[in-house]
């Protein structure tokens, strides 16, 4: 099998709880579509490792302060794997970037599971360039380590409050295909991932039972996923991942802060619209 043969599909949904009392006449948009944006984000991303970094620095100054002399504390397995995300996140964004033609979104952990599951039936040098790509060498996350940790990750994900989250995996394989014990039983244990067969033979076509898997991971919010005839012969394995996720900004934006900001599109250059606004400290 090749990875030609394997198709990965990420769902997400996210809904985002705004502050009942803004004025519904707002204009609360997002653009990614000028070269600046991208800098921007490159300099948001750096600033949350930073950020990191930082909170790391202050807890090993305080522990000095108190006669600690433990070792220097370093980022949690945890906290390494959002390192990891902030990698792919930014070279995916700059990827897409030439092809924007509208506001976009997408989510850098859907992206990152799925492929990770996929590193976890890689190997030699496929394993070491999904490795490197995926961030896991950036963020010292080692090989032995990756999924070990992705299992902490997941959990902890799951027992979030005042938070409704689904993080769903799946791998649907092609029917008669073998699967190494080894490799199904990692997706069960350590990416909660359900492992299925899909069948050519289906008369409503294989999408059909995946497009279900989907409608119920994401609580029926997104239910045709895939088109018929997405899923071919040629198909030998789908990797998904379906992130449904509703909560509150856990920063209210209050409305007597709105302010007029530019807003710069692809087809009508900047314009100044009504924008949230919040000045704090986010690291």
């Amino acid at each position: 099998m090749n990875l030609n043969q394997i198709l990965v599909v990420v769902v997400f949904l996210v809904s985002l709880a705004v502050n009942e009392s803004a004025d519904a006449g707002d204009q609360h948009e997002l653009s990614m579509a000028s070269k600046h944006k991208i800098n921007r984000y490159r300099r948001i991303v750096m600033r949350r490792n930073r950020g990191w970094d930082r909170d790391r620095n202050n807890r090993n100054k305080q522990g000095k302060k108190k006669g600690n002399n433990s070792k220097k504390q370093r980022l949690s397995p945890e906290e390494r794997i959002g390192v990891a995300n902030n990698h792919v996140a930014l070279n995916v964004f700059t990827s897409l970037y030439p092809s924007i033609n509208s506001n976009t979104i997408f989510s850098p952990h859907s992206l990152h599971t799925a492929l990770a599951m996929t590193m976890l039936g890689a190997k030699k040098d496929t394993k070491k360039e999904f490795y490197s790509s995926l961030g896991f060498k950036t963020a010292k996350v080692g090989r032995s380590e990756v999924h070990g940790i992705y299992n902490k990750l997941l959990s902890s994900l799951s027992s979030q409050r005042d938070v409704t989250l689904y993080n769903a995996n799946s791998v649907f394989v092609k029917f008669g295909l073998p699967l190494k014990t080894n490799f199904s039983r990692v997706l069960r244990t350590h990416y909660h991932a359900k492992v299925d067969n899909f069948n050519m033979a289906d008369p409503e076509g294989p999408e059909r039972s995946i497009n279900a898997w989907v409608a119920n991971a994401t609580r029926g919010m997104i239910s045709d996923i895939l088109k018929k005839g997405d899923v071919n012969i040629n198909t030998a394995m789908i990797i998904m991942n379906a992130v449904y996720l509703k909560a509150s900004w856990a920063d209210q934006f209050e409305p007597w802060n709105t302010e007029p900001k530019p807003f710069y599109s692809l087809n009508s250059g900047v314009q100044t619209i009504s924008t949230m606004n919040i000045f704090d400290n986010f690291t």
